[in-house]
């Protein structure tokens, strides 16, 4: 018998040990059929799981989310959420992590949460692991960089391959609005709000390229001392670079002064630069940004805001900021 971490269990782990724990992946249905949550199961694993002494991996949290394939091999131990999946699983799909214990893969992974999390959520949680961070809720800052886990065209590729597996078809319906290439918690909130459709709650703007290459004339290079920018959110057709600037990284005068000379060149190319944070996190500044600055640039009229999307949205943020332990 084996065990089978799965969901927020797996999600944390991935979050622990990004590609590194790419090792030891096979076939996941003939681990799926052999797994269990039966006390035997656990105590053989080769993993101290949590008991009441808390001892066990750092990236192990109560409860521990286990996958079986039946009702019949559910894990009676209180600190265990058991989670029956029937359907056959992709190839590729888990991970060996101890003698007797396997992890369910990223992609996996974010099919498996579609069962919990809402499609924005989720769509946040695609952008996270086809980005260059982590969030890491235990750090002070709240995320750190990281090598991405996978590619948005493989994700969506896996979760159509997951027939029958819960959530396959919330996690289809996010890598419709989700974003590749973010770099933080922030940016991705910034491009989901920009850019989902009405419906949901967003703004239903162009979607924008993120961390986007904008390559520097030869004066601008001597100025800034390198080749190329990477600019935040881009609207290409438009030049509009909307750049998010967290307070807490940026205050230092040296900081400031190549934020001013950086900005000043683009605005030399022809673009124009909108740069706040505080904005993102104040529901009604932010709404005059995107109305009257964003919009204006992109020539699209914002739709009147009205109670019941000024309520879904203020929702929306919540949820988002939520799921990701985003902070400023």
């Amino acid at each position: 018998m084996t065990i089978l971490f799965s969901h927020n269990t797996a999600r944390r782990y991935w979050e622990f040990v990004g590609v590194s724990g790419r090792r030891g992946v096979v076939a996941g249905d003939s681990v799926l059929r052999e797994a269990s949550g039966r006390k035997s199961a656990i105590e053989r694993c080769g993993i101290d799981l949590p008991g009441d002494d808390g001892q066990g991996p750092e990236w192990l949290a109560r409860p521990i989310d286990l996958m079986v394939p039946t009702a019949g091999s559910r894990s009676k131990e209180p600190f265990v959420s058991n989670h029956v999946c029937a359907a056959e699983l992709p190839p590729s799909s888990v991970s060996r992590i101890a003698e007797d214990a396997y992890v369910t893969c990223p992609e996996l992974t974010f099919v498996n949460l579609g069962k919990t999390l809402g499609v924005p959520a989720l769509a946040e949680y695609a952008m996270e692991l086809c980005g260059r961070y982590a969030v890491t809720p235990w750090r002070e800052r709240g995320f750190e960089p990281r090598a991405p886990l996978c590619d948005a065209r493989g994700l969506e590729e896996f979760a159509r391959g997951c027939g029958g597996v819960h959530g396959m078809r919330r996690a289809i319906e996010a890598m419709g609005i989700a974003g590749e290439g973010s770099r933080s918690p922030a940016e991705t909130m910034l491009y989901l709000l920009l850019s989902m459709p009405r419906e949901m709650f967003g703004y239903g703007l162009p979607r924008p390229l993120l961390n986007q290459r904008i390559d520097l004339s030869q004066t601008a290079q001597r100025r800034l001392r390198k080749e190329y920018l990477l600019v935040d959110l881009l609207f290409a057709d438009e030049k509009l670079v909307v750049e998010y600037d967290s307070r807490a990284f940026h205050n230092a005068p040296a900081k400031l002064d190549r934020d001013d000379d950086r900005r000043e060149v683009l605005q030399d190319m022809g673009y124009e630069v909108v740069v706040r944070a505080e904005r993102l996190s104040n529901f009604r500044r932010f709404d005059d940004l995107v109305r009257f600055t964003i919009g204006k640039r992109l020539r699209i009229e914002v739709p009147p805001m009205d109670p019941r999307f000024a309520r879904g949205v203020q929702n929306l943020r919540e949820d988002l900021a939520l799921a990701s332990g985003a902070r400023s």
